[in-house]
């Protein structure tokens, strides 16, 4: 019995190890849109690391925020931040005269790809740079990550960022989760995107797509 034991834990440590080397985090916490007001439907569960802190999203498409306490740690005042955003994506719908498919999904985005990418930095940072985008999946839905830097002004203060957004379509919903590393200069910036690159990794690799299992 105690042998038994003793291999499930070792085997539990070694999944643990392998999923630490590929970027997830065994010590997580969750984040489920179920029932959430603004989730338009779609239910996620999303893990995130468990010293950063979790708030409820205040613009009416943001679900929730969860940022980083690396800072504390800090004195360069630096900041990470990921943001999980659903919206309605009318366009396909009326295009198509149906509800999309997780095909036309795929055609979809080889086509927005870049375009969106572009959209998304310009709408939120000055002096916007798209550094590079690709083609993915999000728990089997096609989707693009992109990677970007930009001048954040809010309030006559100057923040430079430096982020990925991470986006994917569901059925009639588009699901972005935007994770940008802040600074008050854009080396600082620079650093901290490396420093959390894998946790932004860690969070967009955990989405589940709970409808398509229902």
């Amino acid at each position: 019995m105690w042998y038994r034991l003793v291999k499930m834990k070792l085997k539990t440590i070694s999944i643990c190890l392998f999923f630490i080397i590929i970027g997830w985090n065994c010590n997580a916490k969750t984040f489920s849109t179920a029932e959430h007001p603004k989730s338009k439907g779609i239910e996620l569960n999303i893990e995130y690391p468990d010293h950063w802190i979790f708030a409820s999203g205040k613009r009416p498409n943001t679900l929730a925020t969860f940022t980083s306490d690396y800072n504390n740690e800090t004195t360069d005042y630096s900041n990470a931040v990921c943001v999980l955003t659903i919206k309605e994506f009318t366009d396909a719908e009326e295009l198509l005269e149906r509800t999309p498919t997780k095909s036309d999904w795929e055609e979809i985005i080889v086509y927005i790809k870049d375009n969106t990418a572009i959209e998304f930095f310009e709408s939120t940072y000055q002096n916007a740079k798209v550094l590079s985008s690709k083609m993915t999946y999000f728990d089997k839905q096609p989707g693009f990550i992109a990677e970007g830097t930009g001048l954040a002004v809010r309030a006559g203060q100057e923040m430079y960022a430096h982020g990925n957004i991470y986006f994917f379509g569901y059925e009639n919903k588009v699901i972005a989760i935007s994770c940008n590393a802040y600074a008050f200069t854009q080396e600082t910036a620079d650093k901290r995107f490396e420093i959390e690159k894998q946790n932004f990794a860690f969070v967009a690799n955990s989405i589940i797509v709970m409808n398509q299992y229902k």
